[in-house]
């Protein structure tokens, strides 16, 4: 059996009744902050970007990985 719903383009949302789906209802997203873990990318990302701008951090940064690496190594 087929969902008859006239000539509308696209999903119709269950919240609101307008022309979307629902995971693009600006109702649902209302409220829905950045969760904790996107705001520790954003901020692992704006760390790396100034240790980018920085190239002796960068020099000690790799020299610290090798160090790591090797000890893992033995």
């Amino acid at each position: 059996m087929q969902l008859i719903k006239g000539n509308r383009p696209g999903p119709i949302c269950r919240d609101c009744k307008k022309l979307h789906g629902r995971k693009q209802c600006p109702r649902r997203k209302r409220g829905r902050g950045l969760t904790p873990g996107q705001l520790l990318v954003r901020e692992a990302n704006e760390y790396f970007e100034m240790l980018l701008g920085n190239r002796e951090v960068m020099k000690r940064a790799r020299l610290v990985q090798a160090e790591l690496l090797a000890r893992r190594a033995v």
